[in-house]
């Protein structure tokens, strides 16, 4: 699992560096909508120019307004006029606000419509509304799509179609899970079982001409996903192939020993990025990847559980604050990312480590 971010314009002068300085070390961005007229997102370049250049996941989303099949289909080539020339594959259709108050049925064919014209186009879309919404307002039955859930809640969303949730987003400006800002912004935060990939998706059709060794290597580079991913695209072959990519997997953790060092040690280097991510990591770390990714688990949690909120009232200073937590000032200002310590206000909320 990783811990993710989704922000656009709203979020204009955020810098990614402070998300990965709290943990948070994947991206999805807004790239643009519907809602208005179709337009670009102001901040999509800039942020991912940021993102690239720090080497973070990306995704990207598109904000729909479509009443009509044709409307649906006309904004997804907007979405992907938007994409060209991004490394990007990952990608979501966000259903909300105005497009809601359609049939069931209707709402169902038009998210399809867009989910299928970008698929067709080589990316791999997916569907992003609230628990609700999934449960009630379309055919979710129906959407064999990545599902990224909104529930502002402590617990997890499940969605009646039994369908598995891709990405959780846990809060917005409400969170029940951690500080609703990243160095003094409010950002909406995810958790992310999937992998993102950054590889264009070979066509289907080569599925058929290749060997299943041939496949099961590929699977392993990240090319085909994870997941429902996996299984949209490989097919009728997936079983076969999987089967030798657990072969594959097993024969290699047997052979993959990291030096010798500590649970607590490997664990740290998994958080600073030694070891990778998904497939990566478990051939890097071999047979010792459950107990070390169980450690990583932990001290991600450590590390929410240490973050302390404090709102500023009157008469308060950076220095008052600091003696009143035992921290310093120095410490107030990078995890708030303040620009000037003599300045505060009142009601400000304060990240304290």
């Amino acid at each position: 699992m990783n811990l993710g971010i989704d922000i656009s314009r709203w979020q204009k002068g955020f810098n990614l560096q402070n998300a990965i300085n709290e943990g948070f070390n994947t991206v999805i961005l807004k790239a643009g909508g519907a809602d208005c007229g179709r337009y670009k997102d102001g901040q999509f370049d800039n942020f991912y120019n940021q993102a690239k250049s720090l080497n973070m996941p990306v995704g990207a989303y598109y904000f729909g307004q479509a009443f009509s099949v044709e409307q649906a289909k006309a904004e997804a080539n907007h979405f992907i006029s938007l994409l060209q020339g991004k490394d990007i594959i990952n990608v979501f259709y966000d259903v909300e606000a105005k497009m809601l108050n359609q049939g069931y049925t209707h709402l169902t064919n038009i998210i399809k419509a867009f989910c299928d014209t970008v698929n067709n186009a080589g990316y791999v879309c997916g569907v992003y509304t609230s628990e609700s919404h999934f449960n009630s307002r379309f055919n979710d039955a129906e959407l064999n799509y990545i599902h990224w859930v909104a529930r502002y809640a402590k617990s997890a969303p499940k969605l009646k179609s039994g369908r598995a949730v891709d990405i959780w987003q846990y809060g917005g400006e409400v969170n029940y899970l951690h500080s609703n800002k990243i160095a003094g912004t409010v950002v909406d935060q995810d958790y992310i079982y999937m992998n993102f990939s950054n590889q264009n998706i070979v066509d289907n059709n080569n599925i058929y001409k290749k060997s299943v060794s041939q496949l099961a290597e590929e699977v392993l580079q990240g090319l085909y996903g994870n997941g429902e991913d996996r299984k949209r695209n490989l097919g009728d072959r997936y079983a076969e192939v999987q089967a030798e990519v657990d072969r594959i997997l097993k024969a290699k953790s047997k052979s993959i020993k990291p030096k010798e060092k500590t649970i607590d040690e490997l664990a740290i280097e998994v958080l600073a990025g030694v070891y990778g991510n998904g497939m990566e990591r478990v051939l890097k770390l071999g047979t010792l990847y459950p107990k070390v990714q169980k450690r990583v688990d932990e001290l991600i949690a450590e590390r929410k559980t240490k973050d302390k909120t404090y709102v500023v009232v009157k008469g308060d200073t950076l220095g008052s604050i600091a003696r009143k937590f035992n921290t310093t000032v120095d410490k107030l200002v990078v995890a708030n990312n303040i620009k000037d310590k003599n300045k505060i206000y009142v009601g400000q909320q304060l990240v304290i480590r």
